[in-house]
């Protein structure tokens, strides 16, 4: 949800003029049923919403436009030669423990150099792949909130369970065998 209220709200409320927001994950159905679908709903059940926005389907257009289809809202496939180009005001990026290269980030990052009020959002669970994307970027984000790293255009926060905690579930567990 969180993410489907940040997509509306970068979309038109921040009066960015033709805002080009994106839900990207790796395979189409997370795209378009995480963030993407989020941003839909709150649409559809909002009146005044749905009476400022339209919803189209189908492959080729699927999205959330404003009535002149200047500003829009798209689930997107993180491959970097379907996402080249996009000046991005606002990316929301699903599962980036699953995405492998880093290729579809910089195409990402070098859409917003042109925006200097634009977001990009990297949500992930758990993952152990070290050479995932949100591997790297859960190690710089650590180096950011510790000090190791100054980079004031960063914020973010890791949600995970104490070493404390890890070790009273082990325990717990290994009571129960």
């Amino acid at each position: 949800i969180m993410v489907g209220g940040t997509m509306l709200y970068m979309f038109y409320f921040d009066e960015w003029p033709g805002a080009q927001c994106y839900a990207l994950a790796v395979n189409r159905s997370h795209a378009e049923t995480l963030g993407y679908r989020d941003a839909e709903m709150m649409v559809q059940e909002s009146g005044e919403l749905s009476d400022m926005f339209k919803i189209k389907g189908g492959a080729a257009h699927r999205g959330i436009y404003t009535p002149d289809e200047k500003n829009f809202i798209r689930p997107l496939v993180s491959k970097p030669d379907k996402a080249d180009g996009p000046k991005i005001h606002y990316s929301g990026n699903d599962e980036i423990k699953d995405w492998e290269g880093f290729e579809i980030y910089e195409v990402l990052t070098d859409g917003t150099a042109a925006n200097d009020n634009s977001l990009i959002d990297n949500i992930t669970t758990a993952g152990s792949n070290r050479s995932s994307l949100g591997w790297d970027r859960q190690q710089y984000m650590k180096d950011v909130l510790q000090g190791v790293k100054k980079d004031d255009t960063t914020f973010g926060v890791i949600y995970t369970i104490s070493k404390e905690d890890r070790e009273r579930f082990n325990e717990a567990l290994a009571k129960d065998d």
